[in-house]
């Protein structure tokens, strides 16, 4: 992208030009909001469950996000599996077994709720977590497959029928 952005303003692409453009998009405070039904579930499930937030993608980009949408007094724990070194994003296992120690959980209690099949459903299905896609019309993910092995137990293309299930 960045490649690209330099060459239509003929700029030259230089790794050392390359590296500051990255570094500044990933430092960046990003302008973003939560969904509204979102923002409504977490309100909601607030109340009455543990909540917690397993993210990927280089740890100062997901910090920035998690601060801009305010979710950090909204979750009892939040991992970002760039904070647990190299190797240990989703599929990997490692970021549901420690949300399971903070919570003070067990795996047969938790359901885990994300959108993206190829990758987000393999470790909490092995684990024994219930699973629920998000896959919201126009979503990123709308057309991806599961792997064997890594299909949620439910899907939906709304939080409100994913709370139904969670009640």
């Amino acid at each position: 992208v960045f490649d690209a952005l330099l060459a239509e303003k003929g700029i030259a692409a230089t790794p050392q030009r390359i590296q500051m453009m990255v570094a500044a998009y990933r430092a960046h405070a990003p302008r973003i909001t939560l969904f509204p039904d979102a923002d409504a579930a977490l309100t909601r499930f607030r109340k009455t469950h543990k909540l917690g937030l397993i993210t990927d993608g280089p740890s100062v980009m997901q910090w920035a996000k998690i601060d801009a949408l305010r979710l950090r007094d909204r979750f009892d724990a939040i991992i970002a599996t760039d904070d647990l070194g190299l190797g240990f994003a989703k599929p990997h296992p490692r970021a549901f077994e420690q949300m399971v120690e903070r919570l003070h959980v067990q795996h047969s209690e938790c359901a885990y709720v994300a959108d993206n099949p190829q990758k987000d459903f393999i470790a909490p299905r092995k684990l024994g977590w219930r699973t629920l896609e998000l896959n919201r019309p126009g979503g990123i993910y709308q057309n991806a497959v599961a792997p064997s092995g890594g299909e949620p137990d439910r899907m939906s293309t709304s939080l409100e029928e994913l709370e139904r299930v969670l009640a």
